[in-house]
């Protein structure tokens, strides 16, 4: 259950897919490294749209991804997947685990500012403010206050002190294994207190923006494409071999792959699914498919009182057959969803399956029925709604099956 409703999951653990030479974990990639090494520049088929470079108004991957090339949170992630040391160079942490003390490495905003402990402070004090409506702004609600100052309760303070320019205190309202993890995820990042003051939220435009991280940006094309360029006041800039970094948006998978076949790609970040069995057949050298933590689902409006019954949300449920799409629509490794979390979530017990999960499909579906009969809806009153879906061709192959399904 969700703020919003009922989440029906359909798939988790999925695959991501990397074509070319060189895997880029947690997503799909066609590469022509030959003139990327030689002109230094990469340029990534990007299969959506970028939200903001804002990070406190970032909630797609696809936009994660250039906003990490920009942004240095306190922890990053290494070759392995695993959280190490980033803007902050060590830390240590208390014996109940509650009070965590980062020392802030040495180094500039891309404008030659010196990045102090303040300036992540500010970037979570921002991202908390009720006024700013930050869609992620929960994700920091580990730290103590945070939940109080987000909600707007009189008094509240977060619990997160500079001791000096260099040295970041933060406490927690219970030990949290997962806390470091967090802390590459943007909604931790600092913010260049000089440049939101002076601009508010046109900090992100490309004349104005100043960042912490490898790149920086200096062009946006809505719906073509987003150009970075080596940040040379990067604290680690002489072991950053590529130059610029240009990602071409597509909503199109197929025109993404074909852009890749022409070697005017050098990576393409996702696949038309359909075309998987081709790709393997032709292009098995350069394809990647690598685990990916996440997990498919349709949102229910419970605001809607056709919605409101939890029959009907189980109903519509029961009815997906989440083996049919993970095996006959996507048929790249996608594992059926049956809990919210996926299985082998660090630092999570064992995930809280439905009581209906090992049912056969044909049971689910009768159960389905059952229960919207028992609400009135039946063949001659069918439940009407609109289901909505992100633009893609393999989003939209997802919603025609479920809709199916419904019917």
């Amino acid at each position: 259950m969700t703020a919003k409703g009922l989440v029906n999951g359909l798939l988790k653990s999925s695959r991501a897919f990397v074509l070319g030479t060189a895997l880029i974990a947690g997503s799909m990639t066609m590469l022509s490294t030959s003139q990327a090494q030689a002109e230094k520049i990469l340029r990534i088929g990007n299969d959506g749209e970028p939200q903001s470079m804002d990070p406190h108004f970032i909630s797609t991957v696809q936009t994660s991804r250039i906003s990490d090339d920009m942004s240095l949170g306190l922890l990053t992630y290494g070759p392995d997947g695993q959280p190490v040391p980033g803007a902050a160079e060590s830390w240590t942490v208390s014996e109940d685990g509650m009070t965590y003390t980062f020392k802030i490495r040495d180094h500039n905003w891309s404008d030659g500012t010196p990045v102090t402990a303040q300036d992540f402070i500010a970037g979570w004090e921002r991202l908390l403010d009720p006024a700013l409506g930050a869609e992620y702004a929960s994700l920091l609600y580990i730290i103590e206050g945070a939940e109080e100052v987000n909600t707007g309760k009189d008094g509240a303070k977060l619990a997160a002190k500079a001791i000096d320019d260099h040295t970041l205190e933060v406490k927690l309202t219970a030990p949290a294994p997962y806390f470091l993890a967090q802390l590459t995820h943007q909604t931790a990042f600092a913010i260049p207190r000089h440049v939101v003051e002076k601009y508010g939220k046109d900090w992100v435009k490309p004349e104005n923006i100043v960042v912490n991280g490898a790149y920086k940006l200096v062009e946006w094309v809505p719906n073509v494409h987003t150009k970075l360029v080596k940040n040379e006041e990067f604290y680690d800039a002489a072991n950053v071999p590529i130059d610029e970094v240009i990602y071409y948006t597509y909503e199109d998978r197929t025109a993404m792959q074909n852009r890749f076949r022409a070697e005017e790609l050098d990576v393409a970040r996702d696949i038309a699914s359909e075309q998987i069995s081709w790709l393997r057949d032709n292009l098995a050298d350069s394809l990647r498919i690598a685990p990916y933590a996440g997990i498919y689902y349709y949102a229910i409006r419970t605001d809607k009182e056709k919605f409101q019954d939890p029959n009907v949300r189980k109903a519509l449920s029961l009815a997906i057959n989440r083996e049919a799409i993970t095996d006959a629509v996507l048929k790249t490794g996608e594992l059926p969803a049956y809990s919210f979390v996926p299985p082998g979530t660090g630092n999570y017990t064992e995930p809280a399956y439905v009581s209906w999960k090992d049912l056969s499909y044909g049971d689910k579906v009768a159960e389905a029925k059952k229960l919207m009969e028992a609400v009135g809806y039946t063949a001659e009153n069918p439940l009407k709604f609109t289901l909505r879906y992100n633009t893609s061709e393999n989003h939209k192959r997802i919603a025609i099956a479920v809709q199916n399904m419904w019917k």
